[in-house]
């Protein structure tokens, strides 16, 4: 069945490494192309709102994402507790509350880690803050995971893609 272009539909990723794949929600824009619906948990150099460029697997069974064709500004930030209580620690607790409080889109794994969509500098900023504020008894480690918007999946260069 091809989706039309009010309807998401999963695609995955592979990942770094290729050993595995991350799902993702997308929308169909035309042809090949797909906006991404999801806020990534692994995948890098995706956010939010990127264009990409989908096939079916060999099969015909699965869609992949083979590239990034233009970014949407959106960026990832990823924030994982590595404590015992993991999301469950108060610290963490007390951040999905700021993150809800400051209308910050995210999700959470419901074990230990967030994904946040960050569409600009100022948000960045902010989020750095808050996080400076956690205490190290939640052993918070965080990651950028799109930090840098002009780079496809794979790490090239996005001004290199041509629109497929």
């Amino acid at each position: 069945m091809t989706p039309n272009e009010n309807e998401l539909v999963r695609a995955f990723v592979v990942l770094y490494g290729g050993k595995s794949v991350e799902s993702f929600w997308v929308k169909k824009i035309r042809g090949r192309q797909y906006e991404v619906c999801t806020i990534p948990f692994f995948a890098y150099n995706v956010s939010l709102g990127d264009i990409v460029r989908c096939a079916p697997d060999e099969d015909g069974e699965g869609l992949f994402v083979e590239r990034v064709l233009k970014k949407s500004g959106n960026r990832t930030v990823r924030i994982a507790f590595k404590a015992v209580e993991g999301g469950r620690h108060p610290e963490a607790l007390k951040f999905r509350q700021w993150l809800q409080r400051n209308k910050h889109d995210f999700d959470y794994n419901d074990i230990r880690l967030f994904s946040i969509n960050v569409p600009s500098d100022e948000v960045y900023a902010r989020i750095q803050a808050r996080l400076k504020k956690i205490n190290e008894s939640a052993q918070m480690v965080w990651e950028d995971g799109d930090p840098q918007p002009g780079v496809n999946l794979d790490g090239t260069d996005q001004s290199t893609v041509s629109e497929q």
